[in-house]
């Protein structure tokens, strides 16, 4: 590629653009008009698409999701997983460079904008010439996007060869699968989808998780994408019966998983092994040359993780997210922009319960009023607890020098038939003052158990000793994080009617994002040995054990991975 001429950049219409993309090994789904659209919908934003020419020769081209601010001007212009400029396996770094140069000038010099950069994943050689590529350009690494990290399988090479890389266990349980009657369905087809969203929402259900892009989103999705860009469905099935289903998107050269869905009889089954198994088949039929796993986060989902790597692909980050800012006075007010509007939205009390909720909730913090609720909340989730089970009086004075306290926050998820659930986030463990405030209110119930309710003390006494004897549950040893450095789940609970429901992990996600709010690192709480039903819910949402206490179990997870440390 010459340097002889400038680079230029011209806006073209979706139709024009899609023809060019399909020359680039690098396109992928987030570049597709179709799904830019749809996100950009959602963010109130412009989607525009744009060719970047060197001289007579086009040096990429990029789909770019703007967001401006209303009166002030500004606002911030997305590349995710772009701008496309690979035209050959090994890449010429040079198109990049010319393409960030041209996109700053128009978006940053010309528009007064914030470029922000998330570039598509390639080889690791690439990755790392891209980076050097986007420091040329004179832009620089930014925490206010994710950075996407994935294990990156290739496959343009004999299928036996692939299988032989992966693990032994990965190999054990595919055949595993492959002898069950499974029947294997895949197309482009929307009715494909369908058994697809109804294995999702078992799968939430079950789970208690809420994801932005679900089987809903990519089904209303398809009918939008033309047939080069159309995402491919998978669906297992067991005696005329859908047990597991895969969304995935083969463009350029390389194939993306991007939703998994599975029930109890395609767990027991492996169904999901043979579910990749079968995409990288199809993958490699069509010519891909890599398998992209989707994205792998082994702190706060080292079950996914675990599984993905069985496969023994690479594990790397794509470049970026990188970003420049104009100059002066507008960057700044863009930035600020940026940070206000973060934390409303943050701060936002209304939260979309998971579907089958069939309801909304009001995310908000405990007031007096709530007392008597949380009371009797109290009082059927922890049948074992002296506070809770001997009296009122006891129990309403804890919650009393909890409430108003600086050192802690309350959180109450409340719908329509009262307070769903809640959690108690202590904030500041050294103010010895609230310690000793919570310690008197929590003595009275040992009195009163004592002189009322003997039996009641003995019986508690009684299953302390027996948890005791029961020993730890096997978890994975995380790392102890110091108390200026971490937040502590004092209590959390959901009432018997709304479990099952989603707002256990709903309230817990909250707690997490308090916890990342306040820049620590890590999140701890107790639990029983003997609660095995808590115990699975926390190692699924990623906690690990930091150490065993005459309390209970202490748990940990870190929820800031920019940070390095333990939990």
């Amino acid at each position: 590629m010459t340097d002889l001429h400038p680079a230029s950049i011209r806006h073209v219409d979706h139709a024009a653009w899609r023809e060019l993309a399909a020359r680039f090994l690098d396109d992928n789904y987030q570049q597709s008009p179709a799904y830019a659209r749809a996100i950009a919908r959602r963010q109130r934003a412009a989607v525009e698409h744009v060719v970047i020419e060197h001289g007579q020769e086009i040096a990429g081209v990029a789909t770019i999701r703007v967001r401006t601010l209303p009166l002030i001007g500004g606002g911030i212009a997305y590349v995710t997983g772009g701008p496309l400029t690979r035209q050959a396996r090994a890449g010429d770094v040079r198109r990049l460079g010319h393409c960030l140069q041209t996109l700053s000038a128009e978006y940053v010099e010309r528009r007064g904008l914030v470029l922000r950069v998330l570039a598509p994943v390639g080889s690791p050689p690439w990755n790392e010439r891209a980076s050097t590529a986007f420091v040329g350009a004179g832009m620089t690494p930014t925490d206010r996007s994710r950075r996407y990290r994935t294990l990156l399988l290739e496959i343009d090479r004999p299928l036996d060869e692939i299988r032989a890389g992966c693990s032994k266990y990965w190999r054990r349980n595919l055949r595993r699968a492959e002898q069950r009657p499974f029947v294997v369905q895949s197309g482009t087809t929307v009715d494909l989808f369908e058994p697809i969203q109804t294995l999702y929402a078992r799968l939430r259900d079950r789970k208690g998780f809420h994801a932005p892009f679900d089987a809903d989103f990519f089904r209303a999705l398809q009918p939008d994408l033309p047939g080069d860009e159309q995402l491919t469905a998978s669906v297992v099935q067991l005696h005329g019966e859908p047990v597991a289903g895969l969304v995935t998107s083969m463009l350029g050269d390389t194939c993306m998983p991007l939703l998994l869905a599975v029930d109890v009889e395609g767990l027991r089954g492996y169904a999901v092994y043979l579910l990749q198994w079968h995409s990288i088949v199809m993958a490699r039929t069509r010519g891909l040359s890599y398998y992209d796993l989707g994205g792998i986060d082994p702190e706060r989902n080292p079950g996914v993780y675990n599984f993905k790597l069985g496969l023994r692909g690479h594990d790397l980050c794509a470049p970026g997210p990188f970003e420049r800012r104009p100059p002066g006075v507008r960057g700044a007010v863009c930035r600020g922009a940026e940070a206000v509007h973060r934390r409303l939205s943050r701060a936002r009390p209304r939260v979309s319960l998971p579907a089958s909720t069939g309801a909304e909730t009001v995310l908000r913090r405990a007031e007096p009023g709530d007392v008597e609720q949380l009371v009797a909340l109290c009082r059927r989730s922890f049948p074992e607890s002296l506070r809770w089970q001997v009296g009122g009086d006891p129990a309403r004075r804890w919650w009393r020098a909890v409430l108003p306290s600086a050192s802690c926050e309350t959180w109450v998820s409340a719908g329509p038939g009262g307070i769903q659930g809640y959690f108690v986030l202590v904030i500041n463990e050294r103010d010895r003052n609230f310690a000793r405030r919570v310690a008197d209110a929590a003595r009275g119930p040992w009195l009163r158990a004592a002189l009322r309710r003997p039996w009641a003390v003995a019986a508690h006494v009684f299953r302390g000793l027996r948890r005791r004897r029961k020993g730890a549950a096997a978890a994975p040893s995380v790392q102890r994080t110091p108390p200026g450095e971490r937040t502590w789940v004092e209590l959390i609970a959901v009432a018997p009617r709304c479990r099952g429901r989603g707002v256990a992990a709903l309230l817990l996600e909250h707690a997490e994002s308090r916890t990342r709010q306040m820049k620590r690192r890590a999140v701890q709480l107790t639990v029983t040995p003997g609660n095995r039903v808590a115990l699975q819910r926390y190692a699924r949402s990623g906690y690990g054990l930091v150490h065993e206490s005459a309390g209970g179990l202490i748990l940990g997870k870190h929820v800031d991975a920019g940070r390095g440390g333990g939990s």
